[in-house]
Parts: C-alpha cells; structure tokens; sequence
C-alpha cells in the first residue's frame, strides 16, 4: 500500500501526467493507510508497554515439565534460547544476561 501511494505521489510531483481515476485511488489508499495506521497505533503502545515490562520483570521462568524438543524457543524477557536437544523437567531462567536451564 505503501509503495502504491509513494509512486504515485512521485509521479504527480515529477509532473507526469496521471490519470485522474488512478488519482482517486491513490488518495483512497493513503486515506485507508492513515486510518489503518491510527488504529494500529494503541496496539504499538500497548506492545511496547508489555515489552517494557517484560525487561523489567525479575525472578521470570519456563517450567518444562514433559518434553520441549530440538528447535523451541524458550523466551525470557527479552533473551532467548533454541533448544538442540530434548529437554523435560527442567526450569529455565533468566542469569547473567542469558537464558539458563536447571533440572528440578
């Protein structure tokens, strides 16, 4: 939608020539993008709110109780860690600025 409204708007002020049915539709997507943009804009806060309190969060752990396998992500905060091999019974936190797993 971007890129629409971009070569368009590049057209009309290099002077070319655009005709006038493709002019309306420019104007009806930049109209859609700002208020597809606005609407998005609570939920941006709203993620970065949830973000911000997720980093500030202390004492946050991933309890695996069954089988996390090769490839899972186990996300803390904002650090994470992808599992190479089976995991299960395993607790995973946050220390020294990376994910580490302890059996329990």
């Amino acid at each position: 939608m971007q890129v629409i409204i971009a070569n368009y708007g590049n057209l009309v002020k290099k002077g070319e020539h655009v005709p006038k049915d493709k002019l309306i539709y420019a104007q009806k997507l930049a109209e859609q993008y700002k208020e597809e943009n606005a609407a998005l804009l609570p939920l941006k806060e709203e993620i970065a709110a949830i973000h911000q309190e997720m980093l500030e969060t202390d004492g946050s752990y991933v309890i695996v109780s069954q089988i996390a396998y090769p490839g899972v992500t186990i996300a803390i905060s904002d650090i994470s860690m992808n599992l190479k091999d089976n995991r299960s019974h395993t607790k995973f936190h946050k220390a020294e600025g990376e994910v580490k797993a302890d059996i329990y």
